[in-house]
């Protein structure tokens, strides 16, 4: 996360105030992320983890770190040595990643990784997957091929395989993804960008309880009971047994 706290802690005030007119009946998570985010990665494997087998769903919010590389991206080194100096000091800013990562599961290959991608393709695909109600199996193989597996996510091909092989495939005839889910990746980052959110992951349960980082699991189960709480007290409902908070961020 980039931003500093004056500047996110008002984004998040006007977050909270253009969400929605009205709040959510049902419990839902928003997460704000990039698919070339490391952080993200990790934070997303936590959600995941968090929130299986709970009655919140989870969306995905589009967010560009790199909104301005070329569509056919860049060169991973070239990259790295324009924003950390060198690829040493990448590497030494990886280990911490890399470390974190492997106690999720996730490992890591920074190396296997040669360019950089622009990702508004990746998010649209994200998009498009989220009408066949597979969305965030789509977030998981991105970031699996992406880091992992050094794909390269911001190719129509690479894209295209992926998608195959965990079995999302165009309906009735239509392509996977169309002009405007391009164009709803790009107003979602520009939402994002309009209420100073300028660095990511960010989550945010349910209307009004917003979180930056890769934050632990018990951080993200205290915001996630409360959520689950106060949806079922927006129903008109008796709180789900185990619902009740256990904190109040």
């Amino acid at each position: 996360m980039t931003a500093t706290l004056p500047e996110f802690d008002a984004g998040m005030q006007r977050a909270v105030a253009a969400a929605q007119s009205t709040p959510s009946a049902s419990p839902a998570v928003t997460f704000v992320a990039d698919l070339v985010c490391p952080w993200c990665y990790i934070a997303f494997a936590r959600l995941q983890r968090v929130m299986a087998g709970s009655p919140a769903s989870l969306r995905w919010h589009p967010f560009l770190l790199n909104p301005y590389l070329p569509a056919e991206g860049v060169m991973r080194r070239h990259y790295l040595e324009r924003k950390f100096g060198s690829v040493a000091q990448a590497n030494a800013v990886h280990r911490r990643a890399i470390e974190v990562g492997g106690k999720e599961g996730i490992a890591f290959a920074f190396p296997a990784i040669k360019t950089q991608p622009n990702t508004i393709l990746a998010h649209a695909l994200v998009l498009a997957a989220a009408r066949q109600e597979r969305a965030m199996a789509t977030v998981a193989a991105l970031f699996r091929g992406f880091f992992v597996e050094g794909r390269d996510i911001g190719q129509a091909e690479v894209l295209a395989d992926l998608a195959a092989e965990i079995g999302l495939v165009p309906q009735a005839g239509e392509p996977l993804t169309a002009g405007s889910d391009l164009e709803r990746v790009v107003a979602a980052h520009q939402q994002a960008q309009a209420l100073s959110i300028t660095g990511v992951p960010v989550c945010r349960f349910g209307d009004d309880h917003l979180i930056a980082g890769a934050q632990p699991d018990e951080v993200l189960t205290a915001l996630l009971d409360l959520e689950i709480y106060r949806s079922a007290v927006r129903r008109g409902g008796p709180p789900p047994t185990g619902a009740t908070p256990r904190s109040h961020p």
